[in-house]
């Protein structure tokens, strides 16, 4: 096997897990049975839940990215259940070598492929010729309307993110968070990273301490601290289950979302 076949240096992928209060009313319940509900989103899905007989209409949610996506990471193949509107994603026009001068991991990349004795200059090259990519624009539109994040929020949101993630880069955080922020509720946001690697590789202890931090904000309509990395790490070790690594941490700027062209339509 070639070095060239053992290295392969990735710089980004895409994913996170968001822990989120929502009010019942806001998904349109039909209360069919005292403790059995189901409703319908604006787009179509259906949703059930088995709530308590005296619920007071609050639910909190754990919601890491479907299994699909995980399995189907690539442009062409984003094989999301029940999407019918084309490629929503795209490359044509990127230039990879700029791409990764702005990168935070640009050293380290360099680094690597010294070590391997490859050839990093052709390897972007070979990628910014291959950037041929193109998008659909009407899915781009549907994506756009439906599925991006941080052009406001409606109820609390408290963000978790393992710092070395290999599907969803970390330094989405920081993209989501100046969003939320712009459209002036940073005040309901909370981010808290795991020094750990992999896409949503928490423990069960840490998953546990920020649903508590979650249910602080719900109780009290207030954060305080519940959502810091100390108090989060705090509520986490006394559990005296299987460990924690909840840190300070601030991610890099998202390289892709500077650089990246405005989407090139098919032809």
């Amino acid at each position: 096997m070639s070095a060239r076949t053992r290295l392969r240096v990735a710089l980004a992928a895409l994913a996170s897990a968001a822990l989120a209060a929502c009010p019942w009313a806001a998904a349109h319940a039909d209360q069919t049975a005292t403790t059995h509900l189901t409703g319908t989103l604006a787009d179509g899905a259906t949703w059930i839940a088995d709530v308590p007989d005296r619920w007071n209409g609050t639910l909190l949610l754990f919601s890491p990215l479907p299994a699909p996506y995980a399995s189907s990471c690539s442009p062409r193949a984003m094989r999301w259940p029940g999407r019918r509107t084309g490629n929503n994603s795209w490359n044509r026009g990127v230039d990879y070598a700029r791409l990764l001068a702005g990168s935070a991991h640009a050293r380290q990349v360099r680094a690597l492929y010294r070590t391997a004795g490859l050839d990093l200059r052709a390897d972007l090259a070979s990628l910014t010729r291959g950037a041929t990519i193109a998008a659909d624009p009407a899915a781009v539109r549907t994506a756009r309307r439906t599925s991006s994040a941080g052009q406001g929020l409606a109820v609390p949101l408290l963000d978790v993110h393992t710092i070395a993630d290999n599907l969803v880069p970390v330094e989405q955080e920081r993209q989501f968070g100046d969003r939320v922020r712009r459209a002036g509720d940073g005040a309901m946001l909370r981010q808290a990273y795991v020094e750990r690697q992999g896409h949503c590789t928490f423990t069960t202890a840490e998953t546990v301490a920020a649903l508590h931090a979650l249910e602080h904000r719900v109780t009290t309509g207030r954060w305080d601290d519940a959502a810091t990395p100390a108090a989060l790490q705090r509520s986490a070790t006394a559990l005296g289950l299987d460990g924690a690594a909840c840190v300070p941490y601030r991610p890099a700027r998202l390289t892709v979302g500077r650089d990246r062209p405005e989407h090139p339509a098919r032809h």
